[in-house]
């Protein structure tokens, strides 16, 4: 087995003053839930703590955070369902990549990692972003009504009774767009905030 270089090692004094922080505010956080009985804003600051804990482990090692945020996506419903809406349970993904990035390019600078740079980037661009185009039309046009960004001209109105639904679209192998729906979910994971009805917008 290979030992870690050198540089990629946390010191242990780092470490330690961590380990020392977040227990003194784990402890504070406790003692406030025990007060109050709040266990949902006690786990908010726990998730916390550990998010600090895993942002220091991904600048050491950006590939265990794509592992992570593979992780996220799967599990972050399950999640937010029991912890409520809050918004910073929302963004926590995007911290995740902005962190992934910063330790990745990181490593380029310091001459540790490679950027991928294939000679048939460019071809490979093209391609995936005709496929995204061929599925977005096939969408568009599927949908027979006019709502926010999409107007169309023989269809002006929406309609709620037929299209109150995600558009999923797949591009097969051979080429051909698979199209399906998936439904509007009409209420909130928090009861801190009602369900907006559906409107039309009117400018």
């Amino acid at each position: 087995m290979r030992s870690q270089p050198r540089a990629m090692r946390a010191s242990p004094k780092v470490v330690g003053f961590l380990v020392l922080v977040g227990s003194i505010v784990l402890a504070y956080e406790i003692g406030q839930w025990v007060l109050t009985g709040g266990i949902r804003g006690l786990g908010l600051h726990v998730g916390m703590l550990v998010g600090v804990a895993v942002a220091l482990a991904v600048l050491v090692r950006w590939r265990m955070g794509i592992l992570l945020f593979l992780f996220w996506l799967t599990f972050e419903d399950l999640i937010r369902k029991y912890l409520g809406g809050n918004m910073f349970i929302y963004f926590i993904k995007d911290a995740l990549l902005a962190v992934i990035y910063v330790s990745f390019f990181v490593g380029v600078a310091r001459g540790k990692e490679r950027l991928f740079r294939p000679k048939f980037w460019v071809p490979l661009v093209a391609l995936f972003f005709l496929a995204l185009a061929q599925v977005s039309i096939h969408s568009a046009v599927n949908r027979t009504e006019s709502r926010g960004a999409h107007a169309r001209e023989d269809f002006p109105d929406r309609d709620d009774a037929k299209w109150m639904v995600h558009t999923v679209a797949w591009r097969e192998g051979d080429g051909k767009v698979k199209l399906g729906t998936r439904p509007v979910h009409m209420y909130t994971l928090s009861n801190e905030v009602q369900v907006f009805p559906p409107k039309a917008r009117v400018y």
